[in-house]
């Protein structure tokens, strides 16, 4: 039975396939390749870890909709998943490029598996419907641009 399932297209694809088939590990791991946006929660729904090594990174979309899926972040200590991540509370940083700090991570959480619901899963998803949800995200920037322009009107020649 398959123990990762690889969702995307990214750049290293085809090295990951050769590396996957290297290592013997194909019949354990399946690469989805291309997901329709609309079937993403039925792919990490039954998820309990997410990983990322990341070395840099923006608005972390895949680290949102496995936190709303109540996965446990496993990730590199990037500021766009350190903004979200408290370690060993709701998921575990570590160090870019640091191997062994990844797998420390792991293994913290096949540890706590029996209390990862709580740890990553209740918090996250918590936290993705708090923090994320569309309708107070507007509500929240329309006060912002009021605010600017408050502030630029009140400037002399306005």
């Amino acid at each position: 039975m398959p123990v990762e399932i690889p969702v995307g297209t990214g750049t290293a694809i085809r090295e990951n396939r050769a590396l996957v088939e290297e290592l013997g590990l194909a019949d354990r791991v399946r690469f989805f390749g291309e997901v329709e946006y609309d079937d993403i929660p039925a792919h990490l729904s039954w998820m309990d870890l997410y990983v990322s090594a990341s070395t840099s990174d923006g608005s972390p979309s895949s680290l949102f909709e496995a936190m709303s899926c109540a996965s446990f972040p496993v990730v590199s200590d990037v500021p766009a998943n350190s903004a979200w991540i408290r370690h060993r509370e709701n998921g575990w940083l570590f160090r870019v490029g640091d191997f062994r700090g990844c797998a420390e991570g792991l293994r913290f959480a096949w540890e706590q598996r029996d209390d990862r619901a709580r740890l990553g899963g209740i918090l996250n998803r918590r936290t993705v419907v708090e923090k994320l949800d569309r309708a107070s995200g507007i509500v929240r920037l329309e006060s912002l641009l009021e605010r600017a322009i408050e502030v630029y009107r009140g400037r002399p020649g306005a």
